[in-house]
């Protein structure tokens, strides 16, 4: 039997002030198919889904949509780096993919965080 992937509960959100973040309301955890735990605390902010402002028409809205709990964690674990490099994008992966995300879109935006990452956070390892 395929193990999935465990949720604490949905994601309680609000938008910042500057319309620009999400302020999280609440814990939002998960538990992947390692058994690993992953956990982005109440009061984190975060950009969701970092997408420019000018491939927003394109690709969506960053604070809706089957990519926002991905991205929470995600931001949660390339801010902290409490987790390897590797394991935080496939995580994002993972979550995406599990949300409903189709397997080409998930793998594009794999690659977009990993890439991104990669020059913004050379020294993670």
């Amino acid at each position: 039997m395929k193990k999935k992937i465990l949720y604490s509960g949905h994601l309680e959100i609000r938008l910042a002030n500057d319309n620009e973040h999400l302020i999280l309301l609440r814990d939002f955890s998960i538990v992947d198919k390692r058994d690993d735990k992953w956990t982005a605390p109440m009061g984190m902010v975060t950009d969701g889904a970092s997408i420019p402002k000018w491939l927003r028409p394109i690709i969506g809205d960053p604070f809706k949509g089957k990519t926002l709990e991905a991205a929470v964690i995600h931001d949660r674990y390339c801010a902290t780096k409490q987790r390897s490099q590797k394991d935080t994008h496939r995580i994002f992966r993972e979550l995406c993919r599990d949300n409903g995300v189709s397997w080409i879109r998930a793998q594009v935006m794999w690659a977009a965080v990993r890439a991104y990452n990669r020059v913004m956070n050379p020294k993670w390892e």
